[in-house]
């Protein structure tokens, strides 16, 4: 489907692309049944293969063959509209992107890809080790949030369409866990303590900010929020709360 058909063919009854996809159902669902443990992944973007069928016999979905971290944020919040993060495969590639050309920082682009299923696309033959090293502290942490990632609750809090600045939350099922990811294009004066407005917690909870320590009231994070420290092109920051107790 990543392309329209210029010939179809005597179909005459406008059946071409719905015998298409049913033939494509037929062949995946053989192959799961030849091979139960298989994981597949639909094409969304050239193919507008992201329906709730085709994710019924897919894992995840690749959104889209761009994959500028700054282009991706639009990109993954469309997709996030209709469907979870657990199926949006989001990869991590190198720098300059052979699309955009656009230089990014290793942080932005990791923190970009850990709001989805991470995934590596990098020529890591060509990493630093000092990259490497990068990498696997991302890495480690998305370990940590996976799950709050992948099943827990989403909040858009502000959007890439609207500013230059945007935000976006996971709470965990339970309520245990918070993961607050905050990007920038580029920081101008003044904006850097702009506050960002949890929503989904517990009033009444306290929230700990794992890396620093600081405690938090839920009240606090939803009507004061949290301010992180951006500076520069291409920032992002990540923070993970624990609610105590």
């Amino acid at each position: 489907m990543n392309r329209s058909l210029t010939d179809p063919g005597s179909d005459v009854d406008g059946t071409v692309w719905l015998n298409h996809v049913t033939g494509l159902h037929e062949v995946v669902d053989r192959l799961r049944e030849a091979h139960p443990e298989l994981w597949l992944e639909t094409c969304a973007s050239g193919g507008g293969r992201a329906d709730l069928a085709t994710l019924s016999r897919f894992e995840l979905a690749w959104p889209s063959d761009n994959t500028d971290a700054l282009e991706r944020l639009i990109i993954q919040e469309g997709y996030s509209y209709v469907h979870t993060p657990q199926t949006m495969s989001c990869w991590v590639t190198d720098s300059p992107g052979y699309l955009t050309r656009r230089p990014i920082p290793l942080r932005f682009r990791f923190h970009v890809a850990m709001t989805g299923m991470l995934g590596i696309g990098g020529n890591l033959a060509r990493w630093t080790p000092e990259e490497l090293a990068e990498a696997a502290s991302y890495i480690a942490r998305y370990r940590e949030i996976r799950d709050t990632v992948q099943f827990g609750r989403l909040y858009r809090l502000a959007s890439p369409r609207d500013d230059e600045q945007s935000a976006l939350s996971y709470v965990a099922a339970d309520g245990s866990q918070v993961a607050v990811f905050v990007f920038a294009q580029t920081v101008r004066q003044n904006t850097w303590h702009r506050p960002v407005r949890l929503r989904g917690l517990d009033p009444s909870a306290v929230y700990r900010d794992v890396d620093t320590g600081t405690e938090y009231s839920g009240r606090f994070l939803t009507h004061c929020g949290l301010r992180p420290s951006l500076s520069g092109d291409y920032a992002s920051e990540l923070v993970v709360l624990q609610r105590t107790g």
